[in-house]
């Protein structure tokens, strides 16, 4: 794979969203496609992508460039193809921002295995940290702790990080199902005996069903990705302190990740829902929250607020 940079990316290589940092360092915000629509062209792909870059760069108040990788000839999911690109990213790229492209399960363990590479954050990753700081607030605004609640994780075959981030974030009683289960039992049957219901199928099925669910609940209890935007609530403050710190000192792991969903817990108004905030006046302070929940992870003298 090499590396194509958009055609809306500025041609000066100072990035969208302003200038790059006196050491010209930026965010490159990455796709190969294979998870945006099959039915748009791919200058369409090169417009979503833009947009991407705008909406981190200006929330973050950072340098990106859309960057376009080519597609798997034969759709298969090729992951080591997919890092060498990324490892042959120009230097000044501290960061990368992967949207709209599959990855397997087991990313975040591939990423770091490769000690060459940027900070890699993936729009799963981000949006697994949104679902489980979706959740927090949930029981925050209910006044209940994760130790004390249960939650119903379904299809979290989908996004296996998933259930272990949950873990590290308190919710030790967890219960899973997918469709293969509705033989022995439902999901509305499963659903009775959880405080939080978090449900990752895709589908227009999933959705109906979830949201028959979610009127036995209170409002927020039950989540579902769709309409969270990663790309406002997590991946700016993220990116934001990759570019501050020496290259290839972050990596996104679970306890990052897990900080960070407890800063967006805690930053987020308790009214639902709340699926961005482009274009919001909320959007620093929560990309704010955000980077000092990395920094405190990378420095233990920071003390926590």
């Amino acid at each position: 794979m090499e590396a194509n940079q958009s055609e809306a990316d500025s041609a000066d290589g100072s990035g969208i969203g302003g200038p790059a940092d006196k050491t010209g360092t930026a965010v490159a915000v990455v796709s190969d496609g294979s998870r945006h629509s099959q039915h748009t062209s791919r200058r369409s792909l090169n417009e979503a992508l833009a947009t991407d870059a705008e909406i981190v760069a200006g929330l973050g108040g950072f340098a990106a460039d859309p960057v376009v990788l080519p597609a798997s000839t034969d759709g298969s999911l090729d992951v080591a193809g997919l890092l060498d690109a990324l490892e042959k990213l120009p230097r000044r790229y501290r960061a990368v921002f992967l949207t709209r492209t599959r990855v397997p399960s087991d990313f975040l363990d591939a990423v770091h295995a490769r000690a060459d590479l940027p900070l890699v954050l993936s729009e799963q990753a981000a949006s697994m940290t949104v679902l489980c700081a979706s959740a927090l607030a949930h029981l925050r605004r209910t006044e209940r702790t994760p130790l004390e609640s249960r939650v119903l994780l379904a299809g979290a075959h989908l996004m296996p990080d998933l259930g272990p981030l949950l873990m590290l974030a308190g919710f030790y009683h967890q219960t899973f199902w997918s469709d293969q289960d509705r033989q022995t039992i439902s999901l509305e049957r499963t659903s009775d005996l959880a405080d939080v219901v978090i449900d990752v199928r895709q589908g227009s099925a999933p959705a109906v069903q979830t949201a028959l669910i979610a009127q036995n609940f209170a409002d927020g209890a039950v989540i579902r990705p769709t309409g969270l935007d990663a790309r406002t609530l997590v991946a700016p403050g993220i990116l934001r302190v990759a570019l501050e710190s020496p290259p290839t000192s972050i990596q996104v792991r679970l306890p990052l990740l897990r900080r960070c969903a407890e800063a967006l817990a805690q930053s987020l108004p308790l009214t639902m829902p709340w699926p961005g905030l482009a274009g919001d006046q909320r959007g620093e302070a929560v990309t704010k929250a955000v980077a000092d929940a990395v920094r405190r992870g990378l420095d233990p003298r920071i003390v926590d607020p």
